[in-house]
C-alpha cells in the first residue's frame, strides 16, 4: 500500500518548498520509501498522486533494486578507467573490503539473530534495506 504524505518547509531566504514523500509498506514493513522536492504544494500533491497510483500499478517496484556491496565493488574494480584514477590507498582499502569476511556474509532479518548476526550486523542489513539504488 503506497501512500504519501507533504511536509512544508521553510528555505534559508524565508520562502516555502514543498517535501512529497512516499511510503510503501508490506506487513507494516516498509519496502520503499522516497521524497521529492516542489517549490508548490499542488505540484508536490500532483507528483505524489501519479507516484503512488504508478507504484501501486506495479510499475516502480518490479526491479530489484538491492545490490550486494560485493557486486558494486567489483564494478568498481572492474572498471579501468576508475580504478586507474584512484589512488594508492583508496585501491588497497578496496581490496581488502573485497577479501573480507563481511562482505560475504549472507545478513539475518532484523527478529532473526544468530551467532553471525551480532547487533551491529542488523543495523547495517537494516541500513542497505533502505537506501537502495535506482
Amino acid at each position: 500500500m503506497a501512500s504519501f504524505t507533504i511536509t512544508k518547509r521553510q528555505k534559508a531566504n524565508g520562502s516555502y518548498s514543498y517535501r512529497c514523500g512516499i511510503v510503501v509498506k508490506k506487513k507494516s514493513t516498509i519496502i520503499h520509501r522516497e521524497y521529492k522536492t516542489f517549490s508548490k504544494k499542488e505540484t508536490a500533491r500532483t507528483w505524489g498522486i501519479a507516484r503512488c497510483s504508478a507504484i501501486e500499478e506495479g510499475e516502480i517496484l518490479k526491479k530489484d533494486k538491492v545490490i550486494p556491496i560485493r557486486n558494486l565493488l567489483d564494478l568498481y574494480f572492474n572498471n579501468h578507467e576508475l580504478w586507474e584514477k584512484i589512488g594508492r590507498a583508496k585501491q588497497y582499502v578496496i581490496k581488502m573490503l573485497m577479501d573480507c569476511k563481511l562482505i560475504r556474509l549472507k545478513l539475518a532479518k532484523k527478529k532473526e539473530r544468530t551467532k553471525y548476526s551480532p547487533p551491529f550486523l542488523t543495523s547495517f542489513y537494516n541500513a542497505t534495506q533502505t537506501h537502495k539504488l535506482t
